[in-house]
């Protein structure tokens, strides 16, 4: 009766009947003092089982949660109130994680003034500590206040080493990194006052950092925060495990805003960074259809060429991602994405055909190298056969060439000997004429003697063409003509030319 009586005024937030219900826990207090004993361990042993059986909350959880500080202080100083301070429930939380949960700085600092830094330094079963809780919430004064009484905690040595705002859960997750995922700009500001460039280059263990989840969140205001922090584009140049950058992350999403904030600090090293199967920031965005105009305008204008012929290890290109993207989208009207890509590519000195391959579908582009590798195979034995055939063409040319070299040889000495056989018997019927004339001209004086001056006036037989004399001239002239001509006196047929 006295639990549930409790419990109930813890709820309903009614100190004082709280502080009458106390004694009635403990029947040594009640009936032989009257009063709470501060000393009595019946009384410690009461408290302790003031839990709910659902969930194991202590009225210590009950009254911090609803920010009943002076509850808190009454419960936490009643006899065995310290082993309700440190009491968890089934979450592993503590009182103090119901306090800074619903932002109740007094009950915080209640808590901490009596159960100090082991109370502090206590996580859940997550892995969580009160400050991820009170950052994930929002609350700015219980972060301000968990963060001073956790320095001057450290400053007196009261057994904690590594400071609150180190630490991180299961997931590797730091407040920092909390705090930028739920866009807490005066929140991250405190923490990064406190944690520095340290806590800055904490990761989760999939290596996401607190500048990629701002990115991805579009947070711009705390990705200028974390920039200008010092060794805050150091950051830049992290990866997830993926090989994702923050802004790859931001790409993703279209926002152009922080978009532009990351390519102005990070520049043209941060835009050719590529995920593990070559993916560029370009790529990214055109699988955002004709959405990601505005993003892809200004990835051109710093990234250019080089950013353009990014491919990945599949053969797409960002063409080729547009084109499909939007000829799957049905967008009416011209692919806006498609011109725009062009366009840079024009600008940026890609020719029509370098454009037309970048556009090809991978599948499409090999078939299509495929195709050429095979046309260009078969032109190639073409023009081998054809010069073969142009070959055999040409020797056997030579062969008949010399065969008629040997036919006009045949021929002109055929000529010569029957030219001889004529001059032969000219020459007998010219001594048997020359016999006559011996005695006609011995009959007849004067007139012989005439007619030998003429002749040797003329040279000889006067051209006759039957004399001797005539007849070597002819000969002479066929053979003549058989040289010019590529008879066998070596000046036969000039050869056609071997390809």
């Amino acid at each position: 009766m006295a639990t549930r009586s409790l419990f109930a005024a813890a709820e309903e937030g009614s100190v004082e009947d709280v502080r009458a219900l106390l004694p009635l826990g403990c029947p040594r207090c009640v009936f032989v003092k009257g009063e709470v004993d501060s000393a009595c361990r019946d009384h410690a042993d009461f408290l302790a089982r003031l839990t709910h059986a659902e969930d194991g909350r202590t009225c210590l959880h009950v009254a911090a949660s609803r920010g009943q500080a002076e509850m808190v202080k009454l419960l936490a100083d009643a006899p065995g109130g310290r082993r309700l301070v440190h009491a968890a429930d089934e979450s592993g939380a503590s009182a103090l994680f119901a306090a800074a949960e619903e932002g109740h700085v007094k009950a915080v600092r209640a808590l901490l003034k009596r159960g100090g830094a082991k109370l502090l330094a206590k996580l859940d079963n997550q892995g969580l500590s009160c400050l991820h809780v009170a950052v994930l919430e929002g609350h700015v004064p219980v972060v301000r206040a968990l963060l001073e009484l956790d320095r001057a905690l450290i400053e007196r040595g009261d057994g904690r080493r590594e400071p609150l705002v180190m630490q991180c859960d299961q997931q590797g997750v730091s407040c920092l990194y909390t705090a930028a995922e739920e866009g807490y700009l005066e929140i991250v500001e405190l923490l990064l006052a406190a944690g520095g460039e340290d806590l800055m280059m904490l990761a989760k263990n999939n290596g996401y950092t607190c500048l990629y989840i701002a990115a991805e969140q579009g947070h711009v205001e705390i990705v200028k925060a974390l920039l200008a922090a010092p060794g805050g584009r150091r950051l830049l140049s992290k990866l997830n495990r993926n090989g994702w950058s923050c802004l790859s992350a931001a790409v993703m999403l279209n926002n152009r805003e922080v978009v532009q904030v990351l390519v102005e600090a990070g520049g043209r090293e941060l835009l050719m960074q590529t995920l593990n199967d070559n993916t560029s920031c370009l790529l990214i965005a055109a699988q955002s259809g004709s959405a990601a105009c505005p993003v892809v305008e200004l990835l051109l204008r710093v990234g250019g060429r080089d950013l353009l012929l990014l491919v990945d290890d599949d053969g797409n290109s960002c063409l080729s991602v547009a084109a499909q993207e939007e000829e799957e989208g049905g967008a009416k009207g011209p692919p806006r994405l498609v011109q725009m890509l062009e366009a840079g590519c024009r600008k940026n000195g890609l020719s029509p055909e370098e454009i037309r391959v970048l556009k090809k579908d991978p599948d499409e582009r090999a078939k299509a190298e495929k195709e050429l590798v095979k046309r260009l195979k078969t032109s190639l034995a073409s023009r081998r056969a054809e010069e073969s055939e142009e070959e055999g063409e040409g020797e056997e040319e030579e062969v008949g060439g010399d065969e008629d070299d040997s036919e006009e040889e045949e021929e002109v000495e055929g000529s010569e000997e029957e030219l001889q056989g004529e001059g032969e018997e000219d020459e007998a019927a010219e001594e048997e004429g020359g016999e006559e004339e011996g005695d006609e001209e011995s009959g007849a004086e004067g007139g012989g003697e005439d007619s030998d001056s003429d002749s040797d006036e003329e040279g000889g037989c006067g051209g006759c063409g039957m004399c001797k004399t005539c007849v070597a001239s002819s000969a002479k002239d066929v053979r003549k003509r058989g040289g010019e001509g590529g008879g066998g006196g070596g000046g036969g047929k000039r050869k056609k030319p071997k390809a």
